[in-house]
């Protein structure tokens, strides 16, 4: 794996590989992973508060207000530290001290067994390995964690922190707000990522299954499902460059895999599956401004066909951009996928969106006396 750091994306992990212990050889798994955008869309519908929604990656970069991190406090364990280098305004190098942060903790048990009948226990302790850096975007903390687990898994985090962003409580009506003290109010809103996902599996010819937990369908006489207990996982194909949303009733997960590559026990490929149930869609109406120019966060995931020059769903100019479709030299996820290029077997982007949705609510503080 390599690790690299630029002033929008902050941290940037790049062929990512796997020790496959059978073969005795490292198998890919991704090219490229990175936070490409988030937006920070807020609900009051006032002057001046409707124009904040803030593109905290494309109009300050995540990179550039990257902090320097303390040992023992934002990082503990077992610990190495990285120095940021960014440009500065002269052409020379800025540093970031201390800017990425890698550290490797006990995670608890990765697997446990007991043999009833003989009470043999079979169990290995799971480690995991955690690349992270801190981001101060204004009133936002943003603690960003790439992690890794001995079987495989890779987890994206973010963890919101901070302290609120305030305004006149006469100034917000009840309905976009919650009112803190006599005179300060704290506003609705929502907080939307983009993961960019370059995958590799086993090679870079891949597809994605998209996969829906049913019911069976097949008539409950005789003996096809006579309890009525059927159940299967509905697989759809993603052929052409799609948007799709998660669908909580299903379940609804997505399986990227390289069709040219299959297990030899099942003959089915090896796929790497995305869970996202972490995905608020955009509440802006769409049409308006901050719809057009945050069109990434109206669906979980975008899948499209891999170009060198396409990199951030909302576009490589974001501030003070309008949006929309037809600029060629600001194109964004919505007219990289409109294109309805091929996305089966061949080399593949995904954009996965995740995220919160913020009402506040007012807290008991404890007090001393």
């Amino acid at each position: 794996m390599h690790i690299g750091f630029n002033y929008r994306e902050g941290i940037v992990l790049s062929d990512i590989r796997i020790r496959d212990p059978n073969e005795e050889e490292d198998r890919p798994l991704f090219h490229r992973i990175s936070l490409a955008e988030m937006v920070v869309p807020y609900g009051h519908p006032e002057f001046p508060l409707y124009r904040r929604h803030a593109f905290d990656v494309g109009e300050y970069g995540f990179g550039y207000l990257t902090n320097s991190l303390k040992p023992g406090c934002d990082c503990k364990g077992s610990i190495r530290y990285l120095d940021g280098v960014l440009s500065g305004a002269d052409g020379g190098a800025s540093v970031i001290k201390d800017a990425i942060c890698i550290h490797e903790v006990d995670n608890g048990i990765l697997f446990k067994y007991v043999e009833p009948r003989d009470q043999s226990t079979v169990i290995a302790r799971d480690r995991k390995h955690v690349i992270s850096h801190v981001v101060t975007a204004a009133n936002y903390e943003y603690g960003i964690y790439h992690t890794f687990t001995l079987d495989g898994t890779y987890k994206f985090e973010a963890k919101l922190t901070g302290i609120l962003s305030l305004s006149h409580s006469i100034e917000t009506d009840p309905q976009y707000g919650i009112k803190l003290s006599d005179a300060v109010a704290a506003h609705n809103h929502q907080l939307i990522f983009s993961l960019r996902v370059d995958p590799a599996i086993d090679g870079s010819q891949n597809s994605v299954l998209q996969c829906d937990a049913v019911a069976g369908v097949l008539p409950l006489t005789g003996r096809v499902d006579t309890f009525g207990n059927a159940f299967h996982c509905q697989n759809t194909i993603l052929e052409e460059a799609q948007v799709v949303d998660y669908c909580q009733a299903t379940g609804r997960t997505w399986n990227i895999f390289n069709p040219n590559k299959v297990n030899p026990t099942s003959g089915k490929p090896t796929p790497y599956k995305i869970i996202n149930n972490q995905c608020p869609s955009l509440l802006a109406r769409p049409g308006r401004i901050l719809a057009e120019r945050a069109a990434f966060a109206r669906h979980t995931l975008w899948v499209v066909p891999y170009d060198e020059d396409e990199f951030f769903p909302a576009g490589r100019l974001v501030p003070q951009s309008s949006g929309g479709r037809g600029n060629p030299k600001n194109s964004t996820i919505e007219e990289w996928a409109g294109r309805k290029g091929r996305i089966m077997n061949t080399d593949i982007v995904c954009y996965i969106q995740f995220g919160s949705r913020t009402f506040h609510a007012q807290k008991i503080s404890p007090s001393c006396r």
